[in-house]
């Protein structure tokens, strides 16, 4: 299945805009393995098409893949910040799925 979107980036916060706002349930994050698992903590928040920022999970050690679920919402950007990390985290990716 392809994803609604997806991005890579460097950084403790990362944001993917979606084309359009859209429906999201399921999100993808991995880390790029080769500099080490340095994400420890985070927290994934939506940006509503209804106004304003939700936080939508939190989770420990992305590695090399975490699929992160949870009730539908229409957004039209998603945020993942490492709360907690050893280094800069280097996001392999972040791609965002509706189920």
């Amino acid at each position: 299945e392809r994803p609604l979107a997806e991005t890579k980036g460097e950084g403790d916060v990362l944001t993917l805009r979606l084309p359009v706002a859209d429906e999201v349930d399921q999100l993808v994050l991995q880390e790029d393995c080769r500099t080490g698992h340095r994400v420890r903590a985070y927290r994934v928040d939506a940006d509503l098409a209804g106004g304003g920022w939700k936080e939508l999970c939190r989770g420990t050690c992305v590695g090399h893949k975490r699929i992160e679920t949870f009730a539908p919402v229409v957004a039209k950007a998603l945020r993942v910040t490492a709360t907690e990390a050893k280094g800069v985290p280097f996001w392999r990716s972040m791609a965002a799925y509706s189920v």
